[in-house]
């Protein structure tokens, strides 16, 4: 991965994990941060359509689900009939969305409470320490990752 972020490196650590767990396939396509919002789409319609046995897409990040919302949208794919959708980091616009777009959501409060009272105790004392804060996120499941009917 291309990216110098810790969590982008968590989540796919988690995605090889799930796989791995349940003896599925891994595919992965890495998108620089620094593409337009165009160039990601078109990127994501070219990986769709070489994936032809794809039946589902995980976007690392809410502004990747968004393009790649456009680039199901532009192949006339069927959310969730074709291709489910999930994604990490919830957006306003996933519960709007028809289908409505399933997403793991972070404590984005109680994470900015933490890191301003790191921030504090930083300046307050001169004692570097290193802190390490795990917070749980939540599945918030919706339409889009909803189980396939077999005919």
């Amino acid at each position: 991965i291309n990216s110098l972020q810790s969590q982008m490196h968590q989540r796919l650590s988690g995605y090889e994990a799930a796989i791995d767990k349940f003896g599925l396939k891994a595919y992965i396509k890495e998108l620089s941060f620094n593409l337009d919002g165009n160039n990601m789409t078109e990127y994501i319609v070219d990986f769709i359509k070489r994936k032809k046995n794809l039946d589902a897409v995980f976007f690392a990040t809410n502004y990747l689900c968004i393009s790649g919302l456009k680039a199901i949208n532009q192949l006339k794919l069927s959310i969730p009939a074709d291709l489910g959708v999930v994604s990490f980091d919830d957006h306003v616009a996933f519960d709007l969305h028809n289908p409505a777009i399933t997403a793991i959501t972070q404590p984005i409060e109680v994470m900015a409470e933490q890191l301003i009272n790191i921030l504090l105790d930083k300046l307050a004392f001169t004692n570097q320490h290193v802190h390490q804060i795990i917070l749980p996120g939540q599945l918030i499941s919706r339409s889009s990752s909803s189980k396939k009917k077999i005919d």
